[in-house]
């Protein structure tokens, strides 16, 4: 999910939902590590569910990366943007 925050005039966080991040992950593995280089996902899983023995052992790092496109309205002067 992504969310849009603004603080008031009492430093009350305001937390909005703007999307939810939906479609194809890809996710990048740390070499040497026995995973392939790199898996496509359709949704966020456990990779202790994942057909291939390389994913789901997998102990080490991995980077998650997807593009979505942002409103500039999501980048309002004194907000935050999480993901």
């Amino acid at each position: 999910m992504v969310f849009f925050c603004v603080r008031s005039k009492v430093d009350a966080i305001v937390e909005n939902s703007l999307a939810t991040l939906t479609g194809e992950w890809n996710i990048s593995f740390q070499k040497n590590r026995g995973a392939p280089a790199a898996v496509k996902m359709n949704e966020l899983k456990s990779w202790t569910e994942n057909a291939d023995a390389g994913v789901k052992y997998f102990s080490g790092t991995a980077t998650y990366t997807q593009t979505i496109t942002a409103d500039k309205n999501w980048f309002a002067k004194g907000s935050q943007l999480w993901i």
